[in-house]
């Protein structure tokens, strides 16, 4: 019987682990609605800011900002956001494995490779390499912008000083429960892009004056474009986490029941081999 005594162990064991993955399935799908929640109501800052900044840029067209103007790249930067905790399945390999493809480009042509790091699982992964890191840091589930930014903020003083001349941002985009996909794409210098309503713009007076209010805008417009990113980053996080889990509980259910069929057919073998041996031994004292 001690065969089925250890798969008896096996199936409370498994049974014991169902429930904490269900738990923690549950609580990634909480996290997630939230995320989503800060998720959508961050977009219509950022949506406005860069409709605004685009209005600005097309009806001065000949003002450059330092942000604006493309260099000769020598050093490039990446902002690389990732999970503080695994069980999220191939979230941040995915992302780590693209953006090595894009290192190898650089490291072809002797470009130097800036990085900051924000999350567990990326500075865990990064410091393996020999690369520049010029920040590393955890943020919480719940970021403040000022958190972000504080990390953000190192690489950009590079780019001021022009020790970076191209920053990038590195993230999983967010597009619903079951979609994410890793993004990789250019946050200094900024491309603004033509609009649909170009056409339509009205001439604006502007106080104190046009270059103020353009330098005023552009440094918050990149600190959104980075808190975006990372909470798009998050929305990721606890929605692969909740299908990793529910993948858990899925495959420990057909595992139990695997068990207990193999169980069930070890205990009747059990009972056929001692029924055979009492009526052989019957047989004896006959």
């Amino acid at each position: 019987m001690s065969n089925t005594s250890d798969i008896r162990q096996k199936i409370i064991s498994i049974n014991n682990i169902q429930n904490i993955t269900k738990a923690m399935e549950k609580i990634s799908a909480s996290k997630m609605q939230k995320s989503k929640n800060l998720l959508q109501s961050t977009r219509p800052y950022f949506e406005q800011i860069s409709r605004i900044l685009q209005r600005l840029k097309m009806q001065n067209i000949q003002f450059d900002h330092p942000y604006l103007v493309k260099r000769e790249i020598k050093h490039v930067g990446y902002i690389i956001i990732s999970t503080n905790r695994g069980l999220t399945g191939g979230l941040n390999i995915n992302l780590f494995r693209k953006i090595l493809y894009g290192f190898e480009k650089y490291q072809k042509e002797n470009i130097r490779i800036k990085l900051v790091l924000i999350g567990s699982k990326a500075i865990s992964f990064f410091n393996l390499f020999k690369k520049d890191i010029i920040s590393q840091n955890s943020i919480s589930d719940t970021p403040k912008i000022s958190e972000i930014i504080s990390s953000v903020k190192i690489i950009i003083d590079h780019y001021d000083i022009r020790s970076v001349d191209k920053i990038y941002i590195a993230y999983n985009k967010f597009i619903n429960t079951m979609t994410y996909i890793p993004k990789i794409k250019v946050i200094l210098p900024l491309n603004l892009k033509k609009q649909e309503y170009e056409s339509k713009l009205v001439n604006y007076l502007y106080e104190p004056d046009f270059k103020s209010i353009l330098h005023a805008i552009l440094p918050r417009y990149i600190e959104s474009m980075v808190y975006q990113s990372y909470i798009e980053n998050l929305s990721s996080e606890q929605s692969a986490r909740m299908i990793a889990m529910k993948s858990a509980t899925d495959n420990s259910k057909n595992l139990i029941k695997e068990l207990n069929i193999l169980y069930n057919k070890t205990r009747q073998a059990n009972i056929t081999q001692e029924l055979i041996e009492i009526i052989s031994g019957s047989n004896l004292t006959d």
